[in-house]
This record gives C-alpha cells, structure tokens and sequence, in this order.
C-alpha cells in the first residue's frame, strides 16, 4: 500500500494537451492526437506504484521510443512532464523533439552529473539552457520533472519545485521543427551519440503553453494519495476515506479490477458514514462518463458504455465538493 502526504488537491492537466504517453501496457498516446510510439528495444516494467508493465525500462544502449514527427502545435512556448528513475548515464535524454539541420527544437534531459536541464536551439548554432538544478538525479528514486518554454525564458521543475529558469533576452527561439519526438533519446544525434537514457520513465506530457506552478504540484502529486481525507491507493483501488466524527474512522472504498476489460465494481463500503461524498470517472481530456452521489454500498458499471478502451481517472470528492482524491484507472 502506498501512503503519501501531499496538501494538494490532485487532478490531471488536460488544457492544450497535446502529447500524453502514459505507458500503459504499451506506447500510445492518449491525447487524443494519436502520436503512438514505435518500441525500440525498451520493455515494459512497474511504475512507482509497484503497477505492473505500466512504465518502461531503457537500457542506455539503444533503446528508445520513437512516435513520429508531428508538432503538436506547438510554436513559441512549451511544457514537457515525465517521471523518470535512473542510477547512471551519459547526458541521458528523456524527451526530445529536435532537428539539427534546421537549428530547431528542444530537450528535456540529464547532465553528465545527474542534474536536470530542458535545452533548445536558438537559430544561429547556439544553445539555450535553463539551467540545471544542484541535486544529481541518480540516485534510483523517481522524480518528477517539468521542463517550460516560455518564449525566451527556459526554465525547469524538480519534484513541484522550480530549479532554475534562464532569460535569453530575446534570442530567437525555434520550437516547432520536423524532427522525430524521441523518449529515451535525442531525435538526432549529437556527434553520432544519441544520449540513451538508462532507467525508467513514465507518464510524459507535453503541453503546447506554460503551465503554472498550481498545474506543476498538481502534476507532481497526481496519484499520490492521502489527500485532506487520508487516502490510500493500491492496484486494486482500495481508497481508504478518513472520516472525522467522535474518534477517526476509515471507510474503504474498493475500486476493481484494474485493469479493468469488461466492467468494474465500485464497494463503497459503509456509505452511510460518507454520506453526500460522490464519485466520478473522466477521460484524460475531462469528458465525464460515470458519475454518481454514492447512496448506495456497490455500483457495478459496464464500461463498455464509456466508448473506448484506455485511461481513465477516478475522482472522489467529499460534502463540500472538494476533490479529495484522484487515481488511474486502466480499461483495455
């Protein structure tokens, strides 16, 4: 069972989402652009959650993933979320979109010492860089990482804190480019060397704007799960809701299976103690396709009726209609 504190209302950022690889079971991209990922070499593996072959594993040789080269029309601004959990590496990529040839696109990687960067190209055979921050990364736990262009200001996230942020003023800034989007590795390569990632990543994002630090935390605590109401989240979506009334109660609400193929069950437990609580279920753009004041002990949904297969978000809100939980729920 996973416990974490985070004093953030967790929920997805689906405005302008324009590439989401949540890795769930394969490589597609779930904003509904379609850019899926071609697997080279790199296998499925656990994600933080312990959740099997929900995150992928590159081994800092060859492997990468590799899912066409649209733009996602993205222009002068940009923002790039990924988890990712390494020990090692040589300047290891984990997102990129670059194209030398035309001295255009952008990074979101490792330095030589583990630090964290998001780079670019400034149209005259120069490099932009927001900086690093001063903690090498390679130390085998995972952390979330945002790297943002916004204009001529570059700046990167660690773990929901910014990092570093560096101004160009007002060198020219060339985003949009036909290079290949690679995870694992850069597009192309540099002096023959395309920076293999050895590690795990998971769950990109790319956001043609600039997220703000609100979206930034709540990116960082996504899934993470004790909430205002203390909850907690395994595989099988056992959300366990403090409830405060003459001494601290815990009503379990069970959420399975997950994955999930033909329907899911929702046990609310004794619902009499979370009374006026509810639930919903969202796509990742927000499209709301089960929602109801929990009334009743159990709820057994087809999902074929939700109209497609992929992830899904399970949000519990309580009496006031605070969202006090979010969590990832798989249908294939």
């Amino acid at each position: 069972m996973i416990v974490l504190c985070h004093q953030v209302n967790s929920q997805i950022v689906t405005e302008n989402l324009v590439g989401y690889w949540p890795f769930n079971g394969n490589a597609n991209d779930e904003s509904g652009i379609g850019n899926n990922g071609t697997i080279i070499g790199a296998s499925l593996t656990s994600d933080r959650f312990g959740n099997p072959n929900s995150a992928y594993l590159f081994d800092g040789s060859d492997d990468k993933i590799t899912c066409g080269t649209d733009n996602m029309s993205v222009t002068n601004q940009v923002s790039v979320s990924a988890w990712i959990k390494t020990t090692s590496g040589d300047v290891p990529t984990i997102f990129s979109k670059y194209y030398f040839s035309d001295d255009k696109g952008y990074n979101l990687r490792l330095q030589a010492l583990g630090d964290a960067v998001m780079e670019g190209r400034d149209l005259s055979g120069g490099f932009i860089s927001s900086g690093t921050n001063e903690v090498s990364l390679f130390d085998g736990q995972w952390h979330h990482l945002v790297g943002i262009v916004n204009n001529d200001l570059w700046t990167i996230y660690v773990d929901g804190n910014l990092a570093n942020s560096f101004d160009t003023e007002h060198s020219s800034v060339a985003l949009d480019n036909p290079g290949i989007i690679s995870i694992g590795a850069l597009s192309v390569p540099s002096s023959g060397n395309y920076r293999y990632f050895n590690g795990v990543i998971d769950d990109i994002a790319v956001y043609n704007r600039v997220l703000t630090n609100h979206e930034i935390l709540q990116l960082y605590a996504e899934n993470n799960c004790v909430i205002y109401d203390s909850i907690a989240v395994t595989d099988t979506l056992i959300i366990d809701v403090e409830i405060s009334i003459d001494f601290p109660y815990v009503n379990t609400i069970k959420i399975y299976p997950n994955p999930a193929r033909d329907f899911i069950i929702i046990d609310n437990g004794d619902f009499s103690l979370i009374e006026n609580y509810s639930v919903k279920i969202e796509t990742v753009t927000g499209e709301i396709v089960f929602e109801s004041i929990i009334t009743q002990p159990e709820y057994q949904i087809n999902i074929n009726d939700f109209g497609a297969y992929g992830t899904y978000f399970v949000k519990i809100f309580n009496e006031e209609g605070t969202m006090v939980h979010t969590r990832k729920l798989i249908l294939m």
